[in-house]
């Protein structure tokens, strides 16, 4: 039988050694030797499962089609003290909308904040009150506004990839937007996936290519015409999953 993988974990491995795989039927996890697949009857919110994040405290996070669940370490324990079987995950309600707990990705950034990526905006993990907060500045308040990348750069700045275009949340918490419209058609661009390289370059794939740029300083940036380097419309980087390699 077949399933459709829609992720694993971003280095292969997690810090313990194990594989997860994300599927439209849930999450499992390998250990070299066989499976241990987690569903909705483990405390998961939903079945379609499309993403994992292990944050560097250890803790794991799954973006589902429903809400987000954490993986309780403890639950297994519990289980076999108890005798009752304790849900692995906690499910986490993200926004109050269908589109808003429909989850394509998760980000943790270098302070350590979660961050949840929809089909009805942004979203951030307030840990003192439990709960997901969006994000509602500019584009990031339209309802439809999918998120569908983040990514941080050596200046602490968190860059958005939409359906809307291209952000940049600054850590003063400011949030500027990119024009990218192609300018023989007027076309808006679709900013599917963003990647840093180490000399502090951008490269991002959109629905009609690739485009390298150099964002600015902080101390000099403001919302703007995308600054273009390299501009490809070759439609063989526009295959369907297609995504840009670490």
């Amino acid at each position: 039988e077949r399933v459709r993988v829609r992720h694993r974990l971003k280095r292969g491995r997690d810090s313990r050694g194990f594989l997860w795989i994300c599927t439209v039927e849930g999450l499992s996890r390998f250990d070299g030797y066989g499976f241990v697949n987690y569903g909705v009857e483990h405390g998961l919110p939903g079945g379609n499962v499309s993403y994992i994040l292990e944050t560097r405290s250890g803790q794991y996070w799954v973006a589902t089609s429903n809400g987000i669940g954490r993986l309780n370490p403890s639950a297994a324990a519990a289980s076999r003290s108890t005798g009752a079987t304790a849900p692995r995950f906690t499910a986490y309600s993200v926004g109050n909308t269908a589109q808003s707990n429909n989850v394509g990705m998760l980000f943790e950034d270098h302070a350590g904040q979660i961050f949840a990526g929809t089909i009805g905006g942004l979203f951030r993990w307030v840990e003192s009150e439990g709960a997901f907060q969006r994000i509602e500045q500019g584009l990031l308040a339209r309802p439809n506004c999918q998120v569908l990348n983040l990514v941080e750069d050596s200046e602490g700045c968190l860059w958005i990839g939409s359906t809307l275009g291209l952000m940049r949340l600054l850590p003063d918490g400011r949030l500027l937007s990119f024009s990218m419209r192609l300018s023989e058609a007027g076309e808006t661009i679709t900013s599917s996936n963003v990647k840093a390289d180490r000399a502090g370059r951008l490269w991002m794939l959109h629905n009609n290519g690739v485009v390298v740029f150099r964002p600015e300083p902080v101390a000099a940036a403001e919302s703007r015409a995308l600054p273009w380097l390299r501009l490809t419309r070759q439609q063989a980087c526009m295959q369907p999953g297609n995504r840009i390699a670490d």
